[in-house]
């Protein structure tokens, strides 16, 4: 990667605008290193922009639980209009017992652990799986609204709640089976956290306070011809 980043430079001279955006393929701009996952404490979230707008709206997430911080309702990732039939939970914790996936009126409790997890949410079935096992039908007593999604955090009406202190590996969401955003967590050259959205092709930063902590991919040694 240090040659393609010198190449790129090189390239790029003049133009560094050309530079933080450059990228290859389906993967992150040279001018960011892609990570293992973002953490948050508790008081850091991302807003990404995009809202479930129709019935038809997908999410796959990875995420990890860190520990409890009391609200009674820890969130990995959801938005939520003026009433319950409203929620888009692809991710919400229930005290200190379950873990919840809701949409509208109906809802799907899972044991809350603090172990990894890969959750697809309401599918084209409106099925929901957890690390590859169908955990039920979610149904479709939803009623769409326009309140974008936040991760390591619900949007409520426009307001931030219910945060969580956990891990996001990754955020994939489909609308009407096209794939809208692939959210990968990603460091600038400048030291600066994010994630990537390698489909919109925009970053998106911490919009609570404090700074998110992170973990380097570990990647495999290369062996000796």
């Amino acid at each position: 990667m240090g040659i393609f980043r010198n190449l790129a430079l090189l390239v790029a001279e003049g133009n560094q605008d050309y530079y933080f955006n450059l990228s290859f393929g389906d993967g992150v701009p040279i001018s960011c290193t892609e990570l293992e996952y973002l953490q948050s404490t508790g008081t850091q979230y991302i807003n990404t922009g995009i809202a479930p707008d129709t019935l038809n709206t997908t999410v796959e997430i990875k995420y990890q639980y860190l520990n409890n911080l009391g609200t009674g309702n820890d969130s990995v990732m959801g938005s939520k209009g003026s009433s319950n039939v409203n929620r888009f939970y692809p991710s919400s914790r229930s005290s200190t017992t379950s873990d919840r996936m809701v949409l509208g009126n109906t809802v799907l409790n899972t044991p809350y652990d603090i172990e990894v997890h890969t959750a697809l949410f309401n599918d084209a079935n409106h099925d929901c799986y957890l690390d590859g096992k169908l955990v039920g039908n979610i149904g479709t007593n939803f009623t769409p609204h326009s309140q974008p999604m936040y991760m390591f955090a619900l949007n409520i009406t426009g307001t931030k709640s219910y945060q969580g202190a956990c891990r996001i590996y990754y955020c994939k969401i489909w609308k009407n089976g096209e794939l809208i955003s692939h959210m990968k967590p990603c460091q600038n050259a400048d030291g600066t956290l994010c994630f990537y959205d390698v489909v919109r092709k925009e970053r998106f930063y911490n919009v609570g306070t404090g700074t998110f902590t992170y973990m380097h991919k570990a990647y495999p040694s290369e062996l000796p011809e």
